[in-house]
């Protein structure tokens, strides 16, 4: 006896469609994780960590946390990308060996799938670069929270500024549009500063 899943409409969905209802651009075989995983990876032209390469698949549904997981832990096994530990973070690169067929891997993917990753691959790796070179710190209060953020270190410290919030969703908003761009915030207060 064969059992036949049916979607919303009362149409039969394949075997790849139940496990993909709701992720419309879902990749269809372990094969295409792998693919998108070593695409990302060389797309990146820096370590990439698994937290990103997460964030970059799941937010575009293309695959799930569990498959993006067992993909890279088979790629690093058969060397086709190497990983390295940078604080308790798992970082992946792609080896030299197999760097220029990873530049072939563009036309095996799908225009809009590119589209999608392309944009998000800069801002992810940027994102993550940022979040490490600069210091931010969020403190509850009674009355509300402190969001310190700090650009620079030790005596290269360039700018320490705190900003009290009404809410955590406040704190996390001024976060990332600090981490949006870092450096152009100093110059507007210093522009601002020395403006007549």
């Amino acid at each position: 006896m064969t059992l036949q899943i049916f979607d919303k409409r009362g149409r039969a969905m394949s075997e790849f469609d139940i496990f993909q209802q709701g992720t419309p651009g879902a990749m269809r075989t372990e094969n295409d994780v792998k693919l998108l995983l070593c695409y990302i990876v060389n797309s990146a032209h820096a370590p990439v960590s698994k937290k990103c390469l997460n964030e970059i698949i799941t937010i575009n549904s293309l695959a799930n946390y569990f498959e993006v997981n067992a993909a890279l832990e088979e790629l690093c096994s058969c060397g086709l990308l190497n990983q390295s530990k940078i604080g308790s973070e798992d970082y992946y690169t792609i080896p030299k060996a197999t760097r220029t067929a990873c530049m072939n891997l563009k036309r095996h993917l799908s225009l809009a799938v590119r589209e999608k990753l392309d944009s998000q691959i800069k801002e992810k790796i940027t994102h993550e670069r940022r979040s490490k070179e600069n210091n931010i710190n969020i403190q509850s209060y009674e009355d509300g929270y402190k969001i310190s953020f700090e650009v620079g270190q030790g005596s290269d410290k360039v700018l320490d500024l705190s900003l009290y919030v009404q809410s955590y969703d406040m704190a996390q908003v001024l976060r990332d549009g600090f981490l949006r761009d870092p450096a152009g915030l100093c110059e507007i207060i210093i522009n601002q500063l020395t403006s007549r």
